[in-house]
């Protein structure tokens, strides 16, 4: 039996608030060392954690319940990494420290010379190359040794991707490995925007060479300036080391407000030549699906002069973005204004065509020369709950379609409850209250603080009088003539870290008579209808494809979005839609080259004004609650004032040109 290395004290380490040498608690988890001990993470949310120091394992969020006297470690020490932690380089780390002190056992300096190219750009080490060096030193260090190249193999049987994608890919997720990317904000972009350099063109005047940079890599960007939620290239701003992040959101909304007036419209402005194709390939793609991941795709495989037709089930495009995003956070002219001039880059929308209806999958590859699936995730999650009115709760796809579509709900009533904590759940409470309900309550399981919903939704919903009951769960739904009786009991307050909730609280139970229930609990893609067209799924729900190439395993059939993904945001589909294109378009055109043009030598080597002083991150106006009753857009952009203000908070290097701009 292992000796229990934490039987008296724990060191505990990394990127946590508190670090330091602490009494060990009696079958302590890794979640009690960082949050109780360690005082949780220091800036952002933690990726892992690696236990026993440098011939210690290395264990996933998700795995923080791990009680650590169950690992068979050699050392009391807990080394916790947030999201702006790279695997790759902290194995570097670790690997070159064992081989300088023990010396060439475990084949411990090939590993280390290994793992120091694969944090280069210019590394030459495959992925398989690599895996098969991991089991080269696996057999060369037996019984004896196999505790110094341990966090080598638990980090890759944990981050198999991460590996993969600093070998072949050249890319560093959590920013750290220098040579790889230009700044850790565009790099943290699913859409790899230029945010600095947008910036920048702002700053010398030039809004529609700013959006133009923008969509360069991503067609929704002034979308995504309405609603990009999570943002997570403020997760890994550098403006982080003074201040607040940089509110990138705001700036490319102010951008694009900025290009209409001065072009004399939006559809002027979004109209650039330097995005528009230039050569034709002969080459068709059908693509299913008008959503964020289909119409980008759409957008990039027309740039690359394929003929492209997307085929769209409902009336309108956009997917989710216009059925479950309301029109006072997206107006719809500004959403259409992008899909329109995708269209331009030769690519035809037919609306009103369902897969499984109006068309099969094999119908599409007979005529075509590929296909990009990316259906979505309309079906929504069900709540199966006791009592005779569970069966008339409403979900929350059905209601924000009819919602923006229809304005309207029959029968909707003045009393409303919706259950769940994210956005789509907010976007219900505040469509309802704008279609006439006054009492609107939601409840959730999470805790206040915990919400899935972002920090302003969540303001601006109690703003409108909407009534939040964090950490209750529903119990029943019952008739009670035309209304409905909803219980809720409250759950206790979990521990920060942990994930899993206990049994609710014995006798708190709260009641509400109301005339409408909603539910929005996630949702997810037709599965039973990607299966009748011979496509494979998995236990997700999901449609089965790669996470880096798109590929599903039907060949000349590729898939990306929230049907491959599950429910994620906006910008996250658009990055896999742009992905995908990459991987078309060397699958018509083998040998080709991805990607277009720099646009950065715009900026001249310009170097915008920035301050490294604190200052304050400036927050839109937004209208007062009593003028937000219909579905106009509630926030305004930015005065030229706040704007330049600003984009006076961005210090990043690439701003100004001098770091990696190329051509």
């Amino acid at each position: 039996m292992a000796t229990n290395v934490f039987a008296n004290t724990v060191t505990v380490q990394g990127t946590i608030k508190t670090p330091g040498t602490y009494k060990a608690e009696e079958n302590m988890s890794i979640i009690t060392a960082l949050f109780k001990l360690g005082g949780g993470s220091a800036k952002r949310a933690f990726k892992f954690a690696i236990v026993g120091g440098a011939t210690g394992e290395v264990i996933e969020e998700y795995r923080f319940d791990t009680v650590v006297n169950t690992l068979d470690v050699e050392e009391p020490t807990i080394m916790g990494f947030d999201i702006g932690s790279c695997v790759v380089n902290t194995i570097r780390i670790l690997t070159t420290y064992n081989y300088q002190k023990h010396g060439n056992v475990a084949c411990l300096k090939e590993l280390s010379e290994a793992l120091t190219e694969m944090c280069d750009v210019d590394g030459e080490v495959s992925f398989e190359q690599f895996k098969a060096l991991v089991e080269k030193a696996k057999e060369a260090a037996g019984e004896e040794n196999k505790a110094l190249i341990r966090p080598i193999v638990s980090a890759l049987a944990v981050f198999p991707d991460e590996f993969m994608e600093h070998c072949d890919m050249k890319y560093c997720a959590g920013s750290c490995c220098e040579t790889m990317y230009r700044t850790p904000c565009a790099n943290a972009c699913p859409a790899d925007v230029d945010l600095p350099g947008t910036f920048a063109l702002l700053q010398m005047g030039k809004p529609i060479e700013s959006v133009a940079l923008g969509r360069n890599d991503n067609p929704f960007l002034l979308t995504c300036g309405r609603i990009c939620e999570d943002l997570p290239c403020q997760k890994f701003c550098l403006r982080q080391i003074i201040d607040k992040p940089v509110y990138t959101r705001s700036l490319h909304k102010y951008a694009g407000v900025k290009a209409a007036e001065l072009a004399g419209s939006l559809d002027a402005a979004l109209d650039y030549p330097a995005l528009r194709p230039t050569t034709k390939t002969g080459k068709r793609v059908a693509v299913v699906g008008a959503g964020p991941a289909g119409l980008t795709c759409a957008y990039f495989l027309g740039r690359y002069g394929h003929e492209v037709v997307v085929y769209e089930a409902m009336s309108v495009g956009g997917g989710m973005m216009r059925v479950g995003i309301p029109d006072y956070r997206l107006p719809v002219e500004l959403l259409n204004a992008e899909i329109d001039h995708i269209c331009k880059m030769g690519v035809e929308i037919k609306y009103n065509m369902a897969m499984g209806k109006d068309f099969t999958l094999q119908q599409l590859r007979d005529e075509y020369d590929a296909v990009f699936v990316a259906i979505g995730a309309f079906k929504a999650n069900r709540l199966n709950l006791p009592g005779d009115g569970s069966a008339d709760i409403v979900t929350a796809v059905d209601f924000l379609y009819a919602g923006n579509l229809k304005r309207e709900w029959p029968g909707l009533g003045k009393s409303v409850f919706v259950i769940g904590g994210g956005n789509v759940a907010v976007d219900c409470a505040r469509v309802a209250w704008r279609l006439g309900a006054d009492d609107i309550v939601m409840s959730c399981r999470e805790e206040y603080h915990r919400m899935p919903a972002t920090v302003d939704e969540i303001h601006h919903t109690e703003e409108e009088g909407i009534k939040i009951y964090p950490s209750y769960t529903p119990l029943d739904v019952n008739k009670d003539g035309d209304k409905y009786i909803v219980r809720i009991q409250k759950l206790p307050t979990r521990p920060e870290g942990e994930w899993r909730w206990d049994d609710p609280i014995p006798g708190e139970i709260l009641e509400f008579k109301v005339d409408t229930v909603i539910a929005a609990i996630g949702q997810y893609a037709d599965i039973d209808m990607l299966k009748e067209q011979g496509l494979e799924v998995t236990p997700r729900r999901t449609l089965k494809a790669d996470f880096h190439t798109f590929e599903t395993p039907m060949e000349g059939v590729f898939g990306g979005g929230d049907c491959v993904l599950s429910p994620r945001t906006a910008i996250e589909a658009v990055g896999t839609g742009k992905r995908a294109a990459d991987t078309i378009h060397k699958y018509l055109c083998p040998g080709a080259k991805t990607g277009f043009p720099s646009m950065r030598k715009l900026m001249n080597n310009y170097v915008g004004e920035f301050t490294m002083k604190e200052a304050e991150q400036q927050l839109s106006y937004v209208d007062e609650v009593a003028d937000r009753r219909d579905f106009h857009e509630a926030e305004q952009p930015y005065t030229d004032e706040q704007a330049f203000l600003e984009m006076k908070r961005c210090i990043c290097s690439a701003k100004t040109g001098l770091r990696r701009m190329g051509e």
